[in-house]
């Protein structure tokens, strides 16, 4: 279940990815400080690192090719971690006012995530399950707020979520399940009320006050239709290339050309790093369905069989420690 949790959410993107690998590595780390047992690590690291190899070939070129382009300008500016936590100040109205709204929200998410963890302190069922949301939904409220900011800077890969917000991803399914288990207590009515009523209007706002930039999908067909291409993003510049003599309403496709007429040729290869990728996850595939094969064969043994196999495992070692 965790490998194919994993190489899924490698697939789904490197953002979820990042996410999910943090989210995950907290939850088991939780688990094996409840149960006293470094098994759920062991078995859990195992399986993530199965996962990872079955998507190997899209995450060994994604981090092999970063050194092609300017990757940290991804999470700079205004895409910087740091500058986009909740309430930030950053000295423009509009980006203000976007980021005072999704804060509004994740106030509210904070708010009726900690009402709901303790209502149902003194249940806590499932206990592992129950600590292990808890601890989660406190992690991502601190790496939304500022003090979280070195983390944002040290952590691998973390800075380029480029905004502390999306751990409410993570965040609405603790709301989800404490306020289920709030639920369950003699009031669940008022809290049942309370909480619908809550969502209802949220959802009544938002849907509300939207807005769309010219960027829609209806002008970026007709730029590439004509030819235009599109606004590129400055994370993917050519390594090479000097990004603020770039031209915005530019796709980054290479290096800037001087004015006149240009024959450029753009050939898709297979590179070193994708057949390194493509073996590793051939050879991963391999790996589990050999262990499936394993596990379907001792699923499948007679219990007679099992008891005879075990018992002459144990005379050989036996024999081996006499001789």
């Amino acid at each position: 279940m965790a490998t194919r949790a994993a190489a899924g959410v490698c697939f789904r993107g490197h953002l979820v990815a990042v996410i999910a690998t943090y989210s995950l590595a907290l939850s088991l780390t939780v688990v094996c400080i409840v149960g006293r047992t470094i098994r759920p690590w062991v078995l859990g690291g195992l399986s993530m690192l199965a996962g990872f190899g079955v998507a190997a070939f899209y995450l060994i070129p994604a981090w092999w090719e970063q050194r092609w382009v300017q990757i940290a300008h991804a999470a700079s500016t205004t895409f910087d971690p740091e500058k986009n936590f909740l309430f930030t100040r950053v000295n423009d109205p509009e980006f203000i006012q976007f980021n005072w709204k999704i804060s509004a929200v994740a106030l509210a998410l904070m708010l009726f995530t900690g009402v709901g963890i303790a209502l149902s302190f003194r249940q806590r069922r499932p206990r592992k399950v129950w600590w292990t949301l808890a601890l989660l939904s406190f992690a991502c409220v601190v790496l939304m707020l500022p003090p979280s900011a070195w983390l944002w800077r040290h952590l691998p890969e973390l800075r380029f979520l480029q905004f502390p917000w999306r751990w409410l991803l993570v965040l609405s399914f603790a709301f989800a399940f404490f306020g289920a288990a709030a639920g369950n207590l003699k009031r669940r009515v008022i809290w049942w009320a309370i909480l619908i009523t809550t969502i209802c209007a949220t959802a009544i706002t938002i849907s509300g006050d939207t807005s769309w930039s010219s960027d829609d999908v209806s002008s970026v067909v007709e730029d590439i239709r004509a030819a235009r291409g599109y606004d590129g993003i400055e994370g993917f510049a050519p390594l090479t290339a000097n990004v603020d003599e770039l031209d915005d309403e530019l796709p980054f496709v290479g290096e800037s050309l001087s004015a006149g007429s240009h024959h450029v040729e753009i050939d898709f290869r297979r590179t070193p790093d994708r057949r390194v990728g493509l073996f590793v996850s051939v050879m991963s595939i391999v790996g589990l369905l050999i262990s499936a094969g394993f596990m379907l064969r001792s699923k499948g043994m007679p219990p007679d069989r099992k008891a005879s196999a075990t018992s002459g495992c144990n005379r050989l070692t036996a024999a081996r420690r006499d001789s």
